[in-house]
């Protein structure tokens, strides 16, 4: 329950900040850690067999798929977060490469959210797990 609290509010704050809500930029930089040290526990928790899953029928190569696709959202949140700051300092004319981690995040965010071909990443299993 810990890590799909925290997973939901880094994407709440990752989504605000890639829309323009820079006051949602500090409190996702604060976040990240704490959320991937999280998910990790979450998903060392489901490989050693001491947790249960309501898809069962998700093989472990996509759960790693699944894992890696969240924290690369992770990490280009982180990213996109420094480079949000270091623009909005001037520190960094480089709005091509915001642009990029924009984009990137909400690729990532595609991904985890409805699943992909390439690179493999399972769909939600059904309609209710992808609403919450």
């Amino acid at each position: 329950k810990r890590g799909t609290d925290l997973y939901r509010a880094l994407e709440e704050k990752a989504l605000a900040v890639a829309f323009g809500d820079h006051d949602a930029l500090e409190p996702l930089v604060h976040l990240v850690p704490t959320a991937v040290a999280a998910l990790n526990e979450l998903a060392l928790s489901f490989f050693r067999g001491n947790g249960s899953c309501s898809n069962s029928s998700m093989a472990p190569e996509q759960w790693i798929q699944l894992h890696t696709q969240v924290a690369q959202l992770s990490d280009f949140s982180a990213e996109l977060a420094v480079e949000l700051v270091l623009f909005q300092q001037g520190m960094s004319p480089n709005d091509e490469r915001l642009n990029a981690l924009m984009e990137e995040v909400d690729s990532a965010l595609t991904r985890v959210m409805f699943g992909s071909f390439d690179p493999p990443v399972p769909a939600p299993p059904d309609q209710s797990d992808f609403n919450e």
